[in-house]
């Protein structure tokens, strides 16, 4: 059921204001309660979202009362400000929004003379929690009823929610990654709540269907592996003996994991993600094949390589800390009624030319010395198959069953309003990246000439998907933010 944007109701602010900060900010923690359906008035079911909001350089206040932090607060909102609030909106989905993991952004932010709002989404960080056992308690349809609120316009909804709580202070939005996603469902729907938009790598495929988006993808993979095997040539053979191994190690199960999850021949070919970090992934995936080769010929794992691969990140899809991302990566790309995700990435691999994906058939065989006489295997990115949520572990497989529901569901309400958006007057830049291996660059470029008012900006190839945390000193981003801060006069926001 579509979302009734005007008949949001403001959140609650659940208990006393409380103290934050950290890294030189001082910032106020609150709890707020909104509805879990916000299409449905009728639906009684309240949940808690957590955020901080870093208002400024200092130690967080000591005092324990009130009135103090309510001052505060009071400042920054109208009628006593006229200047936005910005939103930081992290990637995902399924992903926790921790206000201090960057002080450099939010110095840069802060010198924009706006406070800085981090909401830790639904079912994420330390919101209302979407526990294993409670889905584990419903049927698979109910389950897969519940993870459908979970997606961006309920987020977006969420937020309206907390921004009519604050005094309907306008909010500038910087949209990381699937942050954007979020930021351009709510300039679609809720334009005048907002003061402007920026984008980082974060400029959604709308209009595009799943195995459009993958096809996309895959190219930019393939391309990702061909220059790894070119760095690296002695991994053609070394992933071959990995995988041969894995697929026979525990009578194909694979190895179990200190989290739970278990790495098969397959989960080691999803390694690729990593690439989607550049040169500093390409270095992790080779240093994992050489430590992983080294144990395969001596017939066993040791503690120090697997220690090594969770010190790495694992794959990098960390399912059991965050297994909305599992359930629901797919979902976001499903923009409206009629459109079912079926698996699109598995799909779209199976079919790739070359049959470098091809591991991705439940009957290839992983043989030795030609696993099914494919040679090189490529690794796939950032891409959820219907495996990674069976090897997850106990936290995923309450997921199994309703992920597979939602992996046919056609019923989605509407994620963007394209003639909105074509007619979009609000301030609004996107930063894409040429080289950017989980968005793609073309499809972003395209998107962004349908929105209003959007200017492109495209960033050196050298810039991968998260260079907004790790080049925020840049000096590019730095002249980004200064053009937002000139935006937000009294006049803009009025």
């Amino acid at each position: 059921m579509s979302i009734n944007w005007a008949a949001i109701k403001p959140a609650r602010i659940d208990g006393p204001l409380e103290p934050s900060g950290r890294d030189g900010f001082y910032a106020i923690h609150f709890r707020f309660r909104v509805p879990l359906v916000h299409s449905d008035p009728t639906h009684g079911e309240m949940i808690e979202l957590h955020a901080d909001l870093i208002c400024g350089p200092g130690p967080p206040t000591k005092s324990t009362g009130n009135p103090t932090l309510f001052g505060i607060l009071a400042s920054l909102l109208p009628p006593y400000s006229t200047r936005p609030m910005t939103v930081y909106l992290c990637g995902g989905p399924g992903d926790g929004n921790p206000a201090f993991a960057n002080p450099k952004l939010n110095w840069s932010i802060l010198n924009m003379n706006t406070p800085i709002l981090y909401v830790d989404y639904r079912g994420t960080g330390r919101s209302s929690p979407l526990k294993a056992a409670s889905l584990a308690a419903m049927s698979p349809e109910k389950a897969a009823g519940l993870l459908t609120l979970f997606r961006q316009d309920s987020i977006a909804a969420d937020l309206e929610a907390i921004r009519l709580c604050f005094n309907s202070v306008k909010f500038a939005l910087v949209g990381q990654s699937f942050g954007g996603w979020i930021a351009m469902t709510y300039l679609s729907f809720l334009p005048d709540s907002l003061a402007g938009v920026w984008l980082a790598g974060g400029m959604p495929p709308m209009g595009k269907t799943p195995e459009e988006v993958y096809t996309a993808l895959y190219k930019r993979m393939i391309r990702a592996n061909e220059a790894y095997y070119a760095r690296y040539p002695e991994d053609k053979a070394r992933v071959m003996w990995v995988v041969s191994f894995l697929s026979l190690y525990d009578t194909g199960r694979g190895v179990v994991l200190p989290d739970g999850q278990r790495l098969t021949a397959r989960g080691f070919l999803t390694l690729g993600r990593h690439f989607g970090r550049g040169e500093e992934g390409f270095k992790t995936v080779h240093a994992l094949v050489a430590a992983f080769v080294e144990d395969a010929f001596v017939g066993c794992f040791s503690k120090a390589t697997i220690g090594m691969f969770m010190e790495a990140g694992g794959t990098g899809f960390k399912l059991p800390r965050r297994p909305l991302y599992a359930a629901l990566h797919e979902a976001i790309y499903c923009s409206g009624p009629g459109v079912a995700s079926n698996w699109a990435a598995q799909r779209v691999g199976r079919r790739q030319a070359g049959g470098h994906f091809a591991w991705l058939d439940e009957d290839f065989r992983f043989d030795f010395p030609y696993p099914d006489k494919v040679e090189p295997l490529y690794f796939s990115g950032e891409m959820i198959h219907e495996f990674m949520l069976r090897n997850a572990g106990p936290e995923l497989e309450p997921f199994i069953e309703p992920a597979k529901i939602l992996a046919q569901y056609r019923e989605w309400p509407a994620l963007y309003n394209m003639e909105t958006l074509s007619k979009n007057t609000a301030w609004l830049r996107a930063l894409i990246y040429p080289e950017d291996l989980f968005v793609d660059f073309d499809l972003s470029k395209t998107t962004a000439l349908r929105v209003g008012n959007c200017q492109q900006i495209w960033a050196p190839a050298d810039w991968v998907h998260g260079s907004i945390k790790t080049r925020t000193q840049d000096a590019g981003i730095n002249t980004i933010l200064r053009t937002m801060a000139g935006r937000w006069s009294a006049r803009d926001t009025k």
